[in-house]
């Protein structure tokens, strides 16, 4: 596999998991929305951290555990980040 198909493909994954994050993003807003929480699709790429510590705050108090969206959203943002690093580095070298 040359070094083009390399990145293209990384490339590819970094956006399936960016894709997969926005989509337990969207439901994390949603369940915030639901319980009276001001969020804003518009700003939600900067306070998606935010929204992520409140939700799991708020499933935390009513049910005693985390929501079952908090930690796939943390996974798929690592890995998203991870396969964005290798894709950048391999571009730059």
């Amino acid at each position: 596999m040359d070094k083009n198909t390399l990145t293209i493909a990384i490339g590819f994954f970094a956006l399936i998991f960016l894709i997969w994050n926005f989509t337990i993003s969207a439901k994390i807003m949603d369940y915030l929305k639901k319980r009276g929480e001001k969020v804003s699709l518009a700003t939600m790429h900067f306070k998606i951290f935010d929204n992520a510590g409140k939700y799991k705050k708020l499933t935390l108090a009513e049910s005693g555990e985390v929501g079952k969206h908090y930690n796939p959203f943390l996974v798929t943002f690592v890995i998203f980040a991870i396969f964005l690093l290798v894709g950048i580095i391999l571009v730059a070298g």
